[in-house]
């Protein structure tokens, strides 16, 4: 599966996009799964 990996990209990015903001990963994991859809 691609997702993995997909995974690692998106949250790079947002982690980037965001200034490096720890403790964030339900904001990713909602942006990812939106992004999906």
């Amino acid at each position: 599966m691609l997702f993995p990996a997909l995974y690692n990209l998106l949250t790079s990015l947002f982690y980037v996009a965001f200034g490096g903001i720890p403790g964030n990963t339900a904001g990713f994991f909602e942006a990812f799964f939106r992004l999906l859809e």
